[in-house]
């Protein structure tokens, strides 16, 4: 076999050396003399030898042509993947989004040059055809010997708007490859610098393609890597990586913020980015309004822009929020849906530590107040209001959100109802305030039901001393809750007086709890997450805190909701925003249940049966897909296809809106890609050498080099060398017997 076969046409100039030996030949011409019949004998005799030393030049000239030509053409005796070897073939191609950039896209070069290699192998090997993103969802997880089937199902490959991580991904791959099998694994990719973040795995990925498998005394088969780069000249990109409400919540028929983040990637500004906003309100149907648009007059090289753009829904419900840009070289990443939850007013029961207090106008009193002004009011907040003892009978399931202000302690049965009801996707705000009993909360609430997302420590302080001021800090103001306190000495923070307060000290994770941070694993946790600090106190420690539990939200707030501990009540800057947010923190992590991203798990939302299971890519399930996944507008008809639904959980292959049914229940689902993908800067100095580490890497450049990749040194024999040598010979004995024929001629 040769590695450059097209340079065996150069055998075609062995016709050189006949050629110019034929017309060098020249018919003798008759002369008539007598004394020539003398020497006739000798004459003959001559010519014989002449003849003879012609020949072998001629040989050797002819000789030294094929040599040449044959050299250049690359032989080996053996090589990987069928070029005279039996080892299995694994094509690993990158289906991740970045992929999908270009004209033709990098996916599209990369089949091709998988394709190429195919061809080039012998009937010996079979080739296996895998999904970097999710090897479960490959076309040929197994290798085949039938290599026309193997072509069909390069050529078929969709992309995906996965995300693609390669250490862990390729790892994942290399794992199943049976660990005495010899085995050439053969990735192409377009090396993203971002996929290949954790560097340090690749020592990692070095043992699992020397040694797959952890079986110490099996036998082991011949393993190597090769990488193909599909490079490209242009990275340049701009894409929209959220867009979500302003505040969390959205009121029916009332205008609303979403806030738009688009971010570019390039060398160049741009100047004059549109962006769009539209909403989509209705299953049945379903049909794109166009709602708000704006224009960026310039873009800088990694700038972060987000833009406000307003929308009124008029139908209760789940409903669809889409912003666009113009389409650029990837198109993937320039729409993106957002599931929101529409409501004509958000259900919230707060449950009054103390509502004898001063005349009524204690804990509840206040928030009733900070969430609806008046009763007469046209209010986003339907308020119930519930004394602690009541809180076992009450039937608060239903609710967006859950308040305890200045509550002792919780029955048995309503701590545990409670703990469900948050993990399956509501809300709790805890105030705390002298009524509350510290050891209850953590040690029932936080240690046994692994409900808060910080521990509430003793109070410090002294309420009845005006000068004992605590206050506010006004630095660290990190989380997005405190970024409207922002401003220095003129935010409404900076006058807030707190004179005694609960210090909250903020869990931190296990180590094995959201190590990537994925909205899938944050879904199926069931114990606290971090806490987050909102606000600090001036003087140490944390005032205000958060954090997602299961599918839930907690807030914490270190003091009561009266002017028994601080004026916050009085500070309508702080406390109405911060009650407010709160709950659209919220009602956010609720709408999170039902947005995810490609490629990851989305458990099914509470409330719905599945009784069903049926993978969207299967054929046979074609007719089916209707039914099961409808794609939205302004969302390709081909983004149905690669949906797979399970009976606990949803994962699309494709961002985009959904309305996935299940007998007469339906939910309304969406899927975004990440925004790590949109940065199509290819494999850096450090990544790249740390690659070459454990692989062969090359560029792609043009044909037959994809075929250059799968030749490694411990598995092949390149005759090139030896057959330079012999040209160098045949050269040099052409020379010497040409020099000493033409001596006797």
């Amino acid at each position: 076999m040769f590695l450059n076969l097209i340079m065996l046409a150069g055998l075609v100039g062995v016709a050189s050396p006949v050629l110019i030996h034929w017309l060098s030949k020249r018919p003798p011409r008759p002369v008539k003399w007598a004394a020539i019949r003398f020497l006739r004998a000798s004459v003959e005799k001559h010519q014989r030898r002449l003849r003879q030393e012609d020949l072998l030049l001629l040989l050797l000239r002819c000789l030294l042509i094929v040599l040449l030509v044959i050299a250049l053409a690359r032989p080996v005796l053996r090589s990987v993947g069928g070029l005279g070897g039996s080892a299995d073939v694994y094509l690993v191609i990158d289906d991740s989004m970045s992929m999908n950039h270009g004209t033709p896209t990098r996916l599209e070069r990369a089949r091709e040059a998988a394709v190429e290699v195919v061809g080039r192998l012998s009937s010996s090997n079979r080739v296996a055809v895998l999904s970097l993103t999710k090897a479960s969802d490959s076309p040929l997880p197994l290798p085949i010997a039938d290599h026309e089937a193997v072509i069909a199902a390069i050529r078929a490959m969709p992309g995906s708007d996965r995300r693609g991580e390669l250490a862990r991904d390729l790892g994942e791959i290399v794992r199943q490859i049976p660990t005495d099998a010899d085995a050439d694994v053969l990735l192409l990719t377009d090396g993203q610098n971002n996929a290949a973040e954790n560097v340090e795995r690749w020592a990692n990925l070095d043992a699992l393609v020397d040694d797959a498998g952890d079986q110490a005394n099996a036998p082991r088969g011949k393993r190597s890597l090769g990488v193909i780069l599909i490079e490209s000249d242009d990275v340049s990109n701009t894409a929209i990586v959220d867009v979500k409400p302003a505040d969390g919540r959205v009121e029916l028929d009332r205008p609303a913020r979403f806030d738009v983040r688009v971010v570019h990637h390039g060398s160049e500004p741009l100047a004059r980015v549109r962006v769009r906003l539209s909403v989509v309100e209705s299953d049945d149907e379903a049909t794109e309004r166009r709602a708000d648009e704006a224009v960026l007059e310039r873009l800088s090289p990694g700038e972060v822009r987000t833009v406000g753009l307003m929308a009124r829904l008029t139908r209760e419900g789940p409903a669809v929020v889409r912003a666009t840009i113009d389409e650029d070289r990837l198109s993937s990443d320039d729409a993106r849906d957002g599931v929101v939850m529409v409501k004509r007013a958000f259900s919230v029961m707060i449950v009054d530590g103390d509502p004898q207090r001063d005349g009524g106008r204690g804990e509840g009193f206040f928030l009733a107040r900070a969430l609806r002004p008046s009763e007469n009011s046209r209010g986003a907040f339907a308020v119930t209001t519930v004394s602690a003892q009541r809180l076992a009978s009450s039937s608060f399931e239903a609710m967006d959100a859950v308040i305890l202000a200045n509550v002792a302690k919780l029955e048995p049965v309503a701590a545990r109802r409670l703990a469900a009801y948050v993990r399956g996707g509501g809300a709790l705000i805890i105030f705390a305030g002298d009524r509350t009993d510290v050891a209850f909360f953590n040690d029932a609430l936080s240690e046994e039901l692994k409900l808060l997302p910080a521990r509430i420590g003793d109070p410090t302080g002294d309420a009845m001393n005006e000068r004992s001021a605590l206050g506010a800090s006004l630095v660290g103001l990190d989380h997005p809750i405190a970024s409207v306190w922002k401003g220095g000495g003129d935010s409404p923070l900076a006058q807030l007086g707190v004179r005694r307060a609960h210090v909250l000290e903020p869990i931190r994770p296990k180590e094995d709890v959201g190590a990537s941070g994925s909205d899938r694993e944050r879904g199926r946790q069931d114990i606290a997450q971090a806490g987050r600090a909102i606000v600090r106190l001036a003087t140490a420690g944390v005032l205000v805190a958060d954090g997602d539990v299961g599918r839930g939200y907690v807030g914490m707030v270190g003091v009561d909701a009266s002017t028994g501990w601080s004026d916050l009540p009085l500070r309508p800057g702080v406390f109405v925003p911060l009650l407010h947010r709160m709950l659209g923190a919220a009602s956010d992590r609720r709408t999170a249940s039902v947005n995810g991203r490609a490629g990851e798990s989305m458990r099914w939302p509470a409330g719905i049966d599945v009784g069903w299971r049926v993978n969207l890519q299967n054929e046979n399930a074609i007719e089916r897909e209707r039914q099961m996944a409808v794609s939205l507008p302004g969302t390709s008809a081909a983004y149905a296809r690669g949906v797979l639904v399970r009976e606990e959980e949803i994962v699309s292959a494709r961002a985009g809106a959904f309305m996935v049914k299940s007998g007469d229940a339906s939910v309304l689902v969406a899927f975004a890609s990440d925004e790590r993908e949109s940065d199509l800067t290819q494999l850096d100095g450090p990544r790249r050498r740390a690659l070459e580490q454990v692989a062969k890497v090359k560029a792609i450049e043009g044909p037959g080099d994809a075929m250059a990749i799968l030749q490694t040194e411990a598995n092949r024999w390149e005759l090139s060398l030896p057959l330079l040598v012999g040209v160098l010979i045949v050269a040099l004995l052409e020379s010497v017997f040409s020099q000493r024929f033409s001596r006797s001629k």
